[in-house]
């Protein structure tokens, strides 16, 4: 078993000071791809299970080609990548439009969309709107069934409002599950306005749409939502955090079932790496509850109630009582500060302390592994300090001066049998050099 040697007292001020530095101002990167992987490609965030490069993904269909600083799915068709959301579970592609202009050239009405039959890939029902633009209509099929389709009324171009799709030279409508193929097909499109000006049909992502009316006529492309999926074997195979379960209806009693994982709401990374969901820089300098305000994704913290009419020292002694504890759980119990696995009070590390030394069940929450007779009564001293530190009493909580030597006192007091440095001395050097 190993011995546990306490810091000298030169390393303790030196970690506390990085503590409460840490307590204030900064956070871990999130992690967005695997180890030695790029995780951007121009200023596309590329996250896992998407990657750039062999080894990087975590199958062909999520293999990502960088290009001129431009993503693209090899996979389906060399499609251009604009945006990649975990939350949604959707990937963002440029697909071809039709237009009545083109009838004469293509000598066809219709246009086939990309085929992602046998991928983990569909044509999102959510995200996506069937829009024609121009007068007559136009509609949206599966092989030979009709879909969905919308009309619109011609009406002189100065007087339309511009910023709405109602029927007046443009309509929508949703799409009545998720596809894996569609034709369009636009035969009752007609030229409109005086100018000749075409009309168009196409499957859109609804909020590209309404941010881009005003696109160039030239521009023969449109951004579409595709929902990616993941089998419950896929899941398995990766680092899941917070796994929920999802049924994607396709038509004709035909469903797909998902799997997603999710980071928590207050913390950002890949779900499915190891790690890979770190605390929000919002909630990296919280001295209590940080989370979500009612209603909205705005976060927030929520100090804990410490009365500071003592002034300096009294806000002093809980900043310390914070970083010891912290501190005492990160370099023994290889805890996180914020912890989507412990639940509800216990999952800020500093509460989950208070609670166990409360409950006089301390050595329950440190690694058993450090745990001997010549480490125990240092944790406990170290603990019964971090204790008094966080008194609600200003009157009863210890002065910087005070909490500086009785450190020094248990240092002295504790000294270890074995003075050889175990790799678990070696891990808090690292930490106090951070």
């Amino acid at each position: 078993m190993h011995n546990f040697n306490f810091p000298t007292m030169n390393q303790m001020q030196l970690y506390l000071i990085a503590l409460i530095s840490l307590t204030f101002a900064t956070t871990s990167l999130a992690i967005y791809a695997r180890p030695g992987c790029n995780d951007t490609c121009g200023n596309i965030q590329i996250p896992y299970p998407f990657g750039i490069g062999a080894d990087c993904y975590f199958n062909e269909w999520f293999s990502v080609d960088c290009n001129s600083s431009k993503p693209y799915l090899p996979a389906i068709n060399n499609l251009q990548v604009l945006s990649l959301n975990l939350q949604n579970q959707t990937v963002n592609v440029h697909v071809s439009m039709i237009s009545d202009c083109q009838t004469l050239v293509r000598n066809s009405s219709q246009i086939l969309s990309v085929d992602l039959r046998g991928s983990p890939f569909l044509f999102s029902q959510e995200q996506n709107k069937f829009t024609v633009e121009g007068c007559g209509n136009a509609v949206i099929m599966e092989q030979e069934n009709l879909l969905t389709g919308c009309s619109t009324i011609c009406q002189n171009e100065t007087n339309t409002n511009r910023n709405s799709c109602y029927g007046i030279n443009c309509c929508q409508t949703s799409i009545p599950y998720y596809l894996e193929t569609y034709i369009v097909n636009a035969s009752g499109l007609q030229r409109q306005g005086p100018d000749g000006s075409c009309g168009s049909a196409f499957l859109v992502d609804e909020t590209w749409y309404y941010a881009n009316r005003f696109r160039e006529q030239s521009d023969m492309v449109v951004p579409i939502s595709l929902k990616w999926t993941l089998s419950e074997q896929d899941v398995s195979g990766t680092s899941c955090y917070s796994k929920t379960r999802q049924e994607l209806y396709l038509g004709n009693g035909t469903t797909v079932e998902s799997f997603k994982c999710s980071c928590s709401p207050i913390e950002e990374g890949s779900p499915y790496l190891v790690n890979g969901c770190e605390v929000v820089k919002e909630c990296a300098g919280c001295i209590g509850e940080c989370r979500l305000l009612n209603g909205t994704s705005n976060i927030t913290c929520i100090p804990y109630q410490f009365s500071l009419a003592r002034g300096k020292s009294s806000t002093l002694g809980v900043v310390l009582g914070v970083s010891i504890s912290i501190g005492l759980l990160i370099l023994s119990a290889s805890e996180k500060p914020i912890s989507l696995t412990r639940s509800g009070e216990h999952r800020s590390l500093a509460t989950h302390f208070m609670l166990a030394m409360e409950e006089g069940d301390l050595m329950s929450i440190i690694d058993y592994r450090i745990v001997n007779d010549g480490s125990r009564g240092e944790l406990v001293a170290i603990a019964n300090l971090a204790m008094q530190c966080l008194n609600l009493n200003g009157k009863n909580r210890p002065t910087m001066k005070e909490v500086a030597s009785e450190l020094e006192r248990i240092r002295m007091t504790h000294v270890p049998i074995n003075n050889t440095i175990s790799k678990y001395n070696a891990r808090q050097e690292e930490l106090i050099m951070l």
